[in-house]
């Protein structure tokens, strides 16, 4: 995957023991700290291998998946529930 994600700024955000709460207009959303820790990562655009490297050095690699397509499914989810929105490949 070429193109980089970048999260999609709250109107405010809380880091609790488990993940964060991020507050859109018309919602709350609740992530795990694997979402809470790509959020954060996401001020800026980064690559999905970026990230996967990140979550591994962070929290190490998944025992029994390719680190980089755990990490797609994870971005995937996060798109779909409007926390991540594609750029373009440049940056």
């Amino acid at each position: 995957m070429s193109d980089r994600v970048v999260r999609v700024e709250p109107v405010d955000h809380l880091a609790i023991d488990d993940g964060a709460l991020l507050l859109y207009e018309r919602r709350v959303l609740r992530v795990n700290e694997l979402g809470a820790s790509i959020f954060e990562w996401c001020e800026q655009p980064r690559a999905v291998s970026e990230l996967a490297s990140l979550l591994a050095e962070e929290f190490g690699s998944p025992p029994e998946a390719d680190i980089e397509e755990a990490t797609l499914a994870v971005v995937t989810e996060l798109q779909e529930r409007g926390v991540l929105k594609q750029t373009g490949s440049e940056s």
